[in-house]
């Protein structure tokens, strides 16, 4: 009996409690064992020591409409309700995170600190997650993740790894069907304040069947890598397609204003800039295409 009454008051015994309040969606249950506020507020957290670190004012002033939104998230995940975009916590989760093991755990009288062995199921890998846990009329409560900030961080340069393997054959294929030939990237004046990059490329089909689509982007550079302009390349030859070895030449313009890229237009003007084009689909004529993975 007394081992009994240590099973069912345990660490694990509650996060498998709330392992099956998620799955049975039974977010009434998942609340009494989640401190859901708290777990949004350490969300925000998070999010201060990492790409919201530079609008801390901004977000302090707006934590309560924020903590509100992803309590929101939080029980849209555990009821199961479809959203129509995914993002913050919603993006996280749906790398499908799974409780392998508790690796270790330290009870400080009604404080439990917890090391999760987490399992990413997408990302074929496992993270340490350090959790805290308060004991409330003898029961125990989840309610924060230490170092939140740089297991996100973790997840995401995993999610890069894992798309840069997946997506290597699939870039390859894309080359090897459709060769650049020449390129030219010039700045034309328009008027006082405004002006037009105009980019012509010369493209031959490398492959042995009728293309109709090709879309890619162009990112212009300045000299220490950092990305001035994302320019969405798209061409439709689905009218007249590209046949096998034949070749076209493609000219696009890109309206930008000097006042929002200025130091755009001084790398152009200066010649002190370089190119970076990220592939992104191609299509064939007869239905098939090679897309690039864009998330797991």
């Amino acid at each position: 009996g007394f081992l009994t009454f240590r099973y069912f008051n345990s660490l694990k015994y509650s996060l498998m409690k709330i392992g099956n309040a998620i799955e049975n969606h039974n977010y009434t249950e998942f609340e009494k064992l989640v401190d859901v506020k708290d777990l949004s507020n350490n969300f925000i957290d998070a999010y201060l020591e990492d790409e919201g670190k530079d609008s801390k004012g901004i977000v302090e002033l707006m934590r309560d409409k924020m903590s509100d939104k992803f309590s929101n998230e939080i029980k849209n995940l555990v009821e199961n309700t479809e959203n129509d975009k995914k993002s913050g916590i919603s993006d996280v989760f749906s790398k499908k995170l799974n409780l392998k093991n508790i690796e270790s755990s330290e009870v400080d009288g009604d404080i439990a600190t917890l090391n999760l062995n987490i399992g990413l199921e997408k990302l074929d890998t496992t993270l340490v997650l350090p959790a805290k846990m308060r004991k409330i009329d003898g029961n125990w409560q989840l309610f924060k993740f230490d170092n939140l900030s740089q297991f996100l961080k973790n997840i995401n340069e995993r999610e890069k790894l894992v798309l840069k393997k997946k997506n290597r054959p699939i870039k390859e294929e894309i080359l090897n069907s459709l060769s650049g030939e020449s390129s030219n990237t010039r700045l034309m004046t328009k008027n006082y304040s405004d002006y037009q990059i105009v980019l012509e490329n010369t493209y031959k089909n490398t492959s042995k069947k009728p293309i109709k689509g090709y879309f890619t982007i162009l990112e212009i550079l300045n000299e220490k890598g950092g990305v001035l302009i994302s320019l969405n390349c798209n061409y439709d030859w689905s009218k007249k397609p590209l046949e096998p070895k034949g070749l076209t030449t493609e000219t696009l313009i890109f309206e930008i204003n000097k006042y929002e890229n200025s130091e755009l237009i001084n790398a152009l003007t200066s010649s002190q800039w370089k190119p970076k084009y990220i592939d992104k689909k191609l299509v064939f004529s007869n239905g098939d295409s090679l897309s690039v993975i864009e998330k797991l």
